[in-house]
């Protein structure tokens, strides 16, 4: 008899935990539809070092306490990063205008630091907006970049195309990803943002009512947990 209170009484406490478990699932808002992905559980980016450009380092701790929107790209890119910067300038037009987001900093890290140093990102960004951060690497630091690239999952190449220096410089092409990235108040990867297709499939290319809709439909999901 006793045996059969406990089987009884176990019973009941696993169709109780199951109910409670479907009640706050049913409760979780459901992930919102956007042009990327949404990480229902943040990402946590390992340690690294880098540099901004006003020569200051720049690491997870400075990423802290706001939303930050992160492009990555090239300076001497001839099409795809000044019309991203071009877009995300009218985007951020948008956010100072809805006090609720305007707590939003836009970064440019460059895949091409040998080319791209500090000076020249400093006199680079504000062409766009005067209030984008530009980042790099210091060559000096090694591999303090790596998390950084390897937690957010950049896509980049640098293919040499001749073995000599030309004027003193070397001779490469540059070739990378076209994808944003939101970073949370936590300093942890919270999503994606992909380009949209042109009509023919060909071009890929970002609007900023696009990145507005997304990214506050992005907000209010995490607003809502």
């Amino acid at each position: 008899m006793e045996k059969f209170k406990y089987s009884h009484a176990l019973a009941l406490l696993i169709f109780l935990m199951l109910g409670l478990n479907l009640f706050l699932f049913k409760q979780q808002a459901p992930l919102p539809e956007i042009n990327g992905v949404i990480l229902p559980e943040a990402k946590t980016l390992e340690p690294f070092r880098l540099v901004n450009h006003d020569n200051l380092d720049f690491s997870n701790a400075d990423l802290l306490g706001r939303w930050h929107l992160l492009a990555y790209g090239y300076t001497d890119c001839p099409d795809v990063c000044p019309t991203t910067l071009s877009v995300l300038n009218k985007f951020d037009i948008i956010l100072q205008e809805n006090e609720d987001l305007s707590d939003t900093k836009i970064l440019f890290y460059t895949i091409d630091p040998e080319r791209d140093t500090v000076k020249k990102l400093a006199a680079y960004l504000p062409f766009f907006n005067d209030t984008f951060t530009g980042l790099t690497r210091r060559l000096a630091l090694g591999y303090a970049h790596q998390p950084f690239e390897q937690g957010l999952g950049l896509l980049a190449e640098l293919t040499p195309v001749a073995s000599e220096l030309t004027y003193g410089v070397k001779n490469y092409t540059v070739a990378h990803g076209y994808t944003l990235y939101v970073i949370n108040p936590e300093g942890r990867l919270q999503a994606i943002l992909q380009p949209q297709l042109s009509d023919d499939g060909e071009r890929r290319f970002f609007s900023e009512d696009r990145i507005y809709t997304d990214y506050r439909a992005i907000r209010r999901y995490i607003a809502s947990r």
